[in-house]
């Protein structure tokens, strides 16, 4: 799950709870978002390789970047110079755009 907190000033989030072996995520047709439930940062377009024919852009917003272009693009039909998402990292949620329904699965 990917998770969109409007927050007032900066605050650390603690989430508790058992770190799972593997993780499934349903994906539908049109946007999802979600999270990436993995201690590591994985390079696209590799992350999401079990889906490659059935997604057609990746966006994340990085609010820390308020002065230059906060929303990240991957676009696996772009050049590589033209995709500024280059990986998927803890922490950060990602809106996926679906043109099929599939199950991205993560082991960890």
């Amino acid at each position: 799950q990917g998770f969109w907190i409007n927050m007032e000033v900066a605050r650390s989030l603690t989430v508790l709870g058992t770190a799972p072996t593997t993780t499934d995520i349903a994906l539908y047709v049109g946007w999802n978002l979600i999270g990436w439930p993995s201690d590591a940062n994985t390079a696209l377009p590799g992350a999401l390789s079990d889906i490659a024919a059935n997604y057609s852009l990746i966006m994340a917003y990085h609010a820390n970047e308020t002065t230059t272009d906060p929303w990240k693009l991957y676009d696996p039909l772009a050049p590589a110079f033209a995709n500024d998402l280059t990986a998927m990292a803890p922490g950060w949620g990602y809106w996926i755009n679906m043109t099929a329904a599939d199950s991205l699965q993560i082991g960890y």
